[in-house]
C-alpha cells in the first residue's frame, strides 16, 4: 500500500526476456482504497542487476488524465508506461521501483507491504524483465 488510500493491486511487463536498448512496457492496476487529498505523482525505476536506475518515468497517472484527487474509493485505475533498456545495459535480471510523491515537496507517500512493514526508500519493487545481451 502507498499512504492511506491506494495499494498497487497487480502489475504485468510484457516481456520477461528483454535484450539492451529494448522498450520495456509496465502496467499498474492501482486500487483506491480511500478518497485521496492531493495529486500524487507516479515514480517508476526500472533497476539495474546493480542496483542503479538505467531509466525512470514520473507522470500522473494515466498520463495526466486521472489525476490521483479524482479517485474514488473502490475504484480500480490501470496505469501504463513504456521504459527503454540504454544500449550497453549488463546482462542480468532487472527490477521495477514504484511509488506516488508529491510533486511540490518531493515527499513520497509511505509504502508497506502486505503486512504492514513499512518498505525501504518508500518504493514497491517489483520483477522486471532478465536481459540477455
Amino acid at each position: 500500500s502507498l499512504g492511506e488510500g491506494v495499494q498497487l493491486a497487480k502489475y504485468a511487463y510484457a516481456s520477461a526476456k528483454a535484450r539492451p536498448g529494448d522498450q520495456v512496457e509496465l502496467t499498474l492496476a492501482w486500487r483506491c482504497l480511500a478518497p485521496m487529498g492531493a495529486s500524487y505523482t507516479v515514480f517508476i525505476h526500472l533497476v539495474g542487476p546493480d542496483g542503479q536506475i538505467v531509466d525512470q518515468r514520473d507522470s500522473l497517472p494515466q498520463g495526466g488524465a486521472l489525476p490521483t484527487n479524482y479517485w474514488v474509493a473502490g475504484e480500480m485505475i490501470e496505469d501504463s508506461y513504456t521504459l527503454s533498456l540504454p544500449q550497453g545495459a549488463a546482462a542480468g535480471d532487472y527490477r521495477f521501483a514504484v511509488g506516488l510523491y508529491d510533486a511540490a515537496t518531493g515527499a513520497r507517500l509511505p509504502a508497506a507491504d502486505a503486512d504492514g512493514q513499512r518498505l525501504a526508500d518508500d518504493r514497491i519493487l517489483l520483477d522486471g524483465p532478465q536481459v540477455t545481451p
